[in-house]
């Protein structure tokens, strides 16, 4: 059986999520649709890259990724179909994608045809509909290969990412997103560290004392501020039982600073 997955800004009060599900069994009535998030801030295309990019790995060969987070519905952006390690990617090219086309160890990516839509015509306002989830049923039948369904592609839209900054004294890096707990999660990653280092922390205009690493949230007091490796092998500044996010006052993008300790 085929596995879709579906992400979205779409929210579930309005109906989005199920018109396409709703195309797509009505395709494949035997796929698995499954939803990997849907409360993704609205246009936030890097909140929806992050969400993409947190879980694409995860499934097996020859699932399907659909991914809509789309400002530019309806103008002259292209939709993609891309094959990264043996799954399927079918969205709209505005970087939403970033994490499995920079991650995979083979990547092809084409744009889908615009003669891929249904029979009553692509509306303006709703391509997840009528291309995404579409071009998503007919490869979950088996009535197209991906490659019928496409066409080359010179180039693709990759978000920016920005490493951090290492030197002899201290890391510079940026948080990446904000979890729904508040934990700032960074782009620096574990395997670039020192071992046994020790470090001071900078986060906002506040300073964490972090001379070794937390295993975990609760290896501090509730309320107290606590630096860790989290699940995604980065480092992550966390308030326990808090909002590491709203303590500090910053957001997506702020700057991190790890000064080593002498």
């Amino acid at each position: 059986m085929p596995i879709i997955t579906l992400t979205s800004d779409f929210g579930t009060l309005d109906g989005y999520v199920g018109a396409m599900k709703g195309v797509i069994l009505g395709m494949a009535p035997t796929a698995v649709v499954t939803d990997i998030a849907h409360d993704i801030p609205a246009q936030d295309v890097e909140a929806g890259a992050w969400c993409v990019g947190l879980c694409w790995a995860y499934f097996p060969v020859g699932t399907i990724h659909i991914a809509v987070v789309d400002p530019g519905v309806g103008t002259d952006r292209a939709g993609l179909l891309a094959c990264v390690d043996g799954q399927y990617l079918i969205g709209p090219d505005n970087g939403v994608f970033t994490q499995p086309l920079s991650q995979a160890k083979t990547v092809e990516v084409r744009k889908l045809r615009d003669s891929i839509h249904r029979s009553t015509g692509p509306s303006t306002t709703f391509h997840g509909r009528d291309i995404f989830a579409y071009a998503a049923g007919l490869l979950a039948a088996g009535e197209a290969d991906w490659r019928a369904l496409s066409e080359p592609v010179d180039a693709y839209t990759l978000l920016a990412q920005p490493g951090p900054a290492y030197d002899e004294t201290e890391v510079r890096g940026r948080v990446l997103h904000v979890d729904r707990y508040g934990n700032l999660i960074t782009n620096i990653v574990a395997d670039r560290l020192p071992p046994d280092a020790q470090w001071m922390v900078r986060v906002g205009g506040a300073t964490v004392s972090a001379p070794d690493l937390s295993r975990t949230y609760g290896d501090v007091g509730e309320g107290s501020p606590v630096v860790l490796i989290g699940s995604t092998g980065r480092v992550e500044i966390a308030v326990h039982a808090g909002s590491a996010s709203r303590v500090f006052s910053v957001d997506r993008g702020a700057e991190i600073v790890m000064k080593k300790l002498v």
